[in-house]
């Protein structure tokens, strides 16, 4: 067992939870744009009765949510590299979470951009 020589976190490792903390952040509100900038669904009960329902996405909802994207994926991009660049050992974390958070953001922004 190898024991451990700092004692305390030092200031890159506070840097890098608070980008991954700020990156979600902005992830939580894209979510929530994308659930008021989506198009409603039109279920079968909404079609029986003949209700209005709108089938387009809202514009300023819409640039929030890619304004919020772009923004997670350049701060976990920082985060990424900032974490690849800084690891010494081999047993040093990897980051999977930020990893999958840059891969989500740019599947959902190619989805919403070329849909």
């Amino acid at each position: 067992m190898i024991k451990e020589r700092r004692s305390k976190s030092p200031v890159r490792q506070n840097v890098l939870h608070a980008l991954s903390i700020i990156a979600w952040f902005f992830f939580l509100l894209a979510l929530i744009m994308f659930h008021y900038a989506r198009p409603e669904l039109e279920y079968g009960i909404i079609r029986y009765f003949g209700l209005s329902h709108r089938d387009h996405w809202l514009m300023t909802p819409r640039n929030l949510l890619i304004l919020f994207l772009i923004l997670t994926g350049i701060i976990s991009s920082i985060s990424i590299i900032m974490r690849q660049r800084y690891n010494r050992r081999s047993d040093d974390s990897i980051a999977v979470n930020q990893i999958s958070l840059l891969v989500i953001c740019i599947i959902c922004l190619l989805v919403i951009l070329f849909r």
